[in-house]
Formats: C-alpha cells, structure tokens, sequence
C-alpha cells in the first residue's frame, strides 16, 4: 500500500458562525417582537449549545491512511489501526445524510470512527478503492 491520504478539519467555520448568528437573532426577534416565552426561546438556545461549543473551542479532527495504518483524532481523542488487523470498512448512510465509518476487524470486533473526523464520502470510497481496502456501503433505510 503506497497511499498517503491525509484529511483535516476544523470546528471554527463561518458557515457555523453565520448559522448561529442567524438563528441568535431569529431567536432574538421572536423574544422582543413576537413575545414569545421566554422558556421556549431557552429551549431552542439549549440546541445550538454544540455548535457554539464548536465554534469556542475550534476541535480539529482528522482522518488519514498511509503505511502505517488508518489513523483519525477528534480533540483529545485519537486512535491508529494497522491495515493487517482491517477486515473491511463499512459505510452506513443516514436520514439526514451524514455518514456513519466503521471497521469490522479480523477478529471480530467493530469500531467506529468519530463523526467528525470522517473524510467527504466521495474522497473517502476513493481512497478505500486505492488502498485495496475491501468496504461494504449500506444505502439509508428506515429499518
């Protein structure tokens, strides 16, 4: 395996700013102007506490395969597979397509791969088909 794939983000973007100012005013609007509850509008600030986290704390995440093996971090977390102890990848799509990558290992067990440390899905199949590494997709499905 001659790949060197390596892929970064991170948690500070102006799309996530952007958003959040947005939905900060909308919020806003509905307080003063429409006198909306002041518990629901809490309840709504509740949802966007993980995204304004993000956007604090700017995490960066990664995911990469080389010589060594697959390797993703998420903060503080992180861990490294060796391509020998890889059966296969597999791929599950969701409702609100964001994908899900695990690793069925040679002996049985799984591990998932942090959510945001996941590569977009075109580079990622690419990438696996170029490392001859063998991965099963699942479309989404309700069941």
């Amino acid at each position: 395996m001659s790949i060197n794939y390596k892929f970064e983000r991170r948690g500070r973007t102006t799309t996530t700013a952007i958003t959040l100012a947005a939905v900060y005013a909308l919020l806003a609007g509905a307080l003063f102007f429409l006198q909306m509850s002041q518990w629901v509008i809490l309840g709504g600030f509740v949802f966007t506490i993980p995204a304004l986290w993000d956007l604090i704390a700017d995490p960066k995440s990664g995911f990469s395969i080389d010589e060594d093996g697959v390797h993703w971090f998420h903060g503080k977390n992180s861990a490294t597979i060796e391509p020998n102890e890889i059966e296969r990848f597999k791929i599950d799509l969701r409702m609100d397509r964001s994908v899900k990558l695990s690793l069925n290992m040679k002996n049985g067990r799984k591990i998932r791969v942090t959510q945001p440390s996941i590569p977009p899905l075109k580079d990622l199949e690419h990438v696996l088909e170029e490392a001859g590494f063998a991965y099963r997709k699942n479309p989404f499905s309700l069941l």
